[in-house]
């Protein structure tokens, strides 16, 4: 699925890159979210595969264990924006939940995290790409052919932030 999903990614971003790169400046491509974006643990490195570096800089500034909150806290958001990419996808979700210590938030808190990232990369003249988070894969005790899909509220909560805001969004849970 990884691979999948690093080729859906890359087929629709290095789309978007190819329009305003030039020999002169290489479309820069930061990646936010925690481990499941990271390049050792989740779809990161499988998205660098298919980046043609001769045209994309891409950074992946995604931490494992971090949320919408804890990812702005530590200041890394601050740094991301720091590097001045021009595409900024930002996935969050799995941290979020009840459960996680000093990480997880209630629902409007994560709405408004999630609706800063987009605001704050408008600011400084970037593009902000919304990812759903993945599906954790949490058999139903019923079923256990099927998903007991918990993070389908935050899912739906970054697909309303991406039609409010009006920026583009990789639905990842729906295709986990």
């Amino acid at each position: 699925i990884a691979i999948a999903i690093a080729s859906l990614l890359a087929n629709f971003y290095l789309l978007r890159a190819a329009e305003v790169s030039t020999p002169e400046h290489k479309i820069k491509i930061v990646l936010v979210g925690d481990s499941t974006v990271q390049d050792s643990s989740g779809w990161g490195l499988g998205f660098r595969e298919f980046v043609d570096t001769n045209k994309v800089e891409l950074i992946n500034t995604a931490r494992g264990g971090r949320s919408s909150m804890s990812f702005m806290k530590e200041g890394r958001w601050t740094n991301a924006l720091a590097l001045h990419g021009d595409y900024y996808l930002i996935q969050f979700g799995h941290n979020n939940q009840p459960g996680h210590p000093g990480r997880a938030t209630d629902m409007p808190t994560f709405v408004s995290n999630m609706t800063q990232y987009v605001t704050d990369t408008i600011a400084i003249g970037a593009k902000p790409i919304l990812v759903t988070p993945l599906t954790r894969r949490q058999w139903d005790k019923n079923d256990p052919t099927k998903i007991n899909s918990t993070l389908e509220p935050y899912a739906a909560d970054v697909r309303a932030i991406a039609a409010q805001e009006k920026v583009p969004l990789v639905d990842l849970h729906a295709r986990s």
